[in-house]
């Protein structure tokens, strides 16, 4: 235990010796650091300075970009009510080029119609297919009755009746087949001698 008695306090005072070395580099850098801090303070102020120096100048700025954008609002809506006259405009001068142009061709319209009736009546009539078929149906017949009516003519009085072939009445034979429009023969092919 000797021996331990001899080195405990040769450890003490490696210890103290430690702290005290300690407790100097401490206060070393808290001096540093309070001279840094001094530096760093004289430094900042002028620029805190000019940053607040700025700022009341940028006020007037921001209060003018502010009153600019109300102004450029302000012609927005002026341009936009311009923009809603020019189509309440164009929609006028469109609804007036319209009545201009019924107005204009009205007459031609008129004159369209009338000469398209006036040839129509001195147009040609052509004959509808069922017409056709009446027509081609009444001349075999024909045929056949001339052929029956020579062969008999010795023997027999001959009839004036005409033949009646699917619902057609014959013409006389004064009118001509070009003479009947279409108009005159009905749905089933029977001449309407209504006229």
């Amino acid at each position: 235990m000797d021996i331990l008695n001899m080195i405990l306090p040769i450890v003490y005072i490696v210890v103290g010796v430690a702290l005290i070395w300690f407790v100097v580099e401490l206060a070393l850098t808290i001096r540093k650091t309070r001279s840094t801090v001094e530096d760093m303070q004289k430094q900042i102020e002028p620029t805190l300075a000019n940053v607040e120096q700025l700022t009341s100048d940028a006020k007037p700025l921001v209060e003018r970009v502010s009153l600019t954008v109300d102004a450029a609002n302000l012609e927005i809506m002026r341009v936009d009510e311009i923009l809603q006259d020019v189509s309440s405009i164009t929609g006028t001068a469109s609804k007036t080029v319209t009545a201009v142009d019924n107005v204009t061709s009205a007459p031609l319209d008129l004159v369209s119609s009338f000469t398209n009736k006036v040839r129509d009546k001195f147009a040609p009539k052509r004959a509808s297919d069922i017409s056709k078929e009446i027509g081609e149906a009444k001349a075999d017949s024909c045929n056949t009755t001339s052929a029956n009516t020579d062969a008999s003519a010795d023997s027999k009085e001959v009839t004036t009746e005409k033949p009646v072939v699917s619902g057609y009445v014959p013409i006389d034979s004064e009118e001509k087949a070009e003479d009947i429009s279409v108009a005159d023969v009905s749905a089933d092919g029977a001449l309407d001698e209504s006229e």
